[in-house]
């Protein structure tokens, strides 16, 4: 285990020192489109003008229940995806740290070493980093601001 809080710091002092590799991460993490919310809230409210459509026409008497039962069920069903769909991409996008952030978090890496905090430390590596995976052997970091 000591070897994976080495190899983790390393990456972390390696990003410190070099603000070029923060930004080739970025970068590489930019080219990876952010859901589009947009796209999600646009449907959503088409398909709740769909079902309100549906409820006037029987409400006015137009159609009966029978009639648009089954196509009201669909509606409901894609409404509960798509309001699914949304919340994730809404979450997805809450829980990234901006390039800005990470390099303020970077520049008080070496004061926190030099001060021998080591609370300061993990609380430091817990901001920067979203999770680590071992697989195979192969060490992969998942940074929070990409």
């Amino acid at each position: 285990m000591s070897n994976l809080d080495a190899l983790v710091l390393e990456e972390i002092k390696k990003l410190a020192l070099d603000p070029a590799s923060l930004d080739a991460l970025a970068e590489e993490s930019a080219g990876e489109a952010p859901p589009d919310l947009g796209m999600f809230r646009e449907r959503l409210g088409n398909v709740e003008k769909q079902i309100t459509r549906l409820l006037n026409l029987y409400q006015n008497g137009v159609v009966e229940l029978e009639e648009i039962q089954d196509r009201l069920s669909a509606l409901k069903e894609e409404r509960k995806a798509a309001q699914n769909c949304l919340d994730e991409a809404e979450a997805e996008n809450s829980g990234k740290m901006s390039k800005g952030e990470a390099a303020a978090v970077l520049a008080s890496l070496s004061g926190i070493i030099e001060a021998g905090d080591s609370d300061g430390l993990y609380a430091l590596v817990h901001s920067l980093i979203e999770k680590v995976v071992i697989l195979n052997g192969d060490v992969t970091i998942y940074w929070a601001f990409c």
